[in-house]
């Protein structure tokens, strides 16, 4: 919205941009990389364009990038499942602990019916 165009390299930081470039005081609306990856085109949200051209660093890929990336999503999967169960078993512990202290209070109320009913035959038999 700001004009600028972030550069992510998600296996070096994964919670900031590598790069941020102020490409024009519009919000940028569309991008288009060249097939080779070496020219990126910017249109900003009032028909304006530019053009820039990306380093070799930024368009090519280090030997074990993707072996890096595939390990890393394998690693986000696996601490995902871990969170889930994580609230599967704190959600099954709560409805137990809510079950037993419900339960609790029916005994309870069973318990004083009961109580109440008996006292009241052996009143009446004596």
């Amino acid at each position: 919205m700001d004009g600028m165009l972030d550069v992510w390299d998600i296996l070096f930081k994964q919670n900031d941009p590598t790069l941020s470039l102020k490409v024009c005081d519009e919000a940028l609306y569309s991008l288009r990389i060249q097939d080779n990856g070496r020219l990126l085109a910017c249109g900003s949200e009032g028909g304006g364009a530019s053009l820039l051209e990306l380093s070799s660093g930024l368009r090519t890929n280090q030997s074990n990038d993707k072996n890096l990336l595939a390990a890393m999503l394998e690693r986000e999967t696996k601490r995902e499942r871990v969170l889930e169960a994580r609230q599967r078993e704190v959600r099954l512990k709560e409805k137990s602990r809510s079950e037993e202290e419900g339960g609790g209070v029916r005994l309870k109320e069973k318990s004083r019916s009961e109580e109440e009913g008996g006292g009241a035959g052996r009143r009446g038999e004596s």
